[in-house]
């Protein structure tokens, strides 16, 4: 968006709302499954962010409800999350 604060800028934010123990959430979207680097996200959000919110915009998972990617991706963020 033009004129927007930087995403960087916008993580900082975060962090200082999450180190004073103000609940955040962060909201990713849309998620392209081989494109989107969900995990890398997630590693950087693990201590910044109370909660994450994930959408897509991917056919295959909307339109057809083929959640497969969502189960392995799920397993991938669980390890993130605990290591």
């Amino acid at each position: 968006m033009d004129g927007a604060v930087s995403i960087e800028g916008r993580l900082e934010a975060m962090k200082i709302f999450y180190d004073s123990e103000i609940s955040t959430t962060c909201f990713i979207s849309p998620i392209f499954p081989g494109i989107t680097n969900v995990t890398e996200f997630i590693e950087r959000l693990k201590n910044i962010c109370n909660l994450i919110w994930l959408d897509n915009l991917y056919h295959e998972i909307y339109s057809k409800k083929n959640i497969d990617y969502w189960r392995k991706l799920g397993l991938k963020i669980i390890f993130i999350i605990n290591f």
